[in-house]
């Protein structure tokens, strides 16, 4: 009897060895994965409501910035078409980076929501930039 409770200890122990080694590896292998949400920016051009609001991220080596923009128009309808992608881009150090890319997530007659993606170096540091906005006239909106 006693050799059997021995056995199954034996047996308990290295289960649980063997799950905690196991974890410790996964954990070692799986990237950082941080977000950093900043302050939201309002602004209206052209008679569109443009609301930003940009986020950080960063998983292992790589690091993007994601705009989620919400654009409004009553007036002037013909912003909600543009293609973000190729009126945008951001100024960090006096550096322009233009986006990877702009997704369109809902759109209705007047309003757009869609994101904007830029790959960041992991050496440059976003404690300030500036987004461009080139539409029917240039605007910037600054973080800093």
């Amino acid at each position: 009897m006693a050799k059997r409770q021995f056995l199954t200890l034996i047996i308990a122990f290295g289960v649980c060895i063997l799950f905690f080694v196991m974890n410790g590896y996964e954990s070692a292998e799986r990237p950082i994965h941080k977000k950093i949400i900043l302050s939201q920016k309002e602004t209206v051009i052209d008679e569109t409501q443009f609301v930003f609001k940009p986020m950080i991220e960063q998983s292992g080596e790589l690091r993007t910035l994601k705009i989620l923009c919400e654009i409004t128009s009553y007036m002037n309808p013909e912003v909600l078409k543009l293609n973000y992608e190729a009126q945008t881009m951001i100024e960090i150090n006096e550096e322009f980076i233009l986006p990877k890319s702009w997704k369109v997530m809902d759109q209705t007659n007047y309003k757009v929501i869609g994101q904007l993606i830029f790959d960041i170096k992991n050496d440059v540091s976003l404690s300030q930039f500036i987004l461009r906005i080139f539409t029917f006239s240039d605007h910037e909106v600054i973080w800093n």
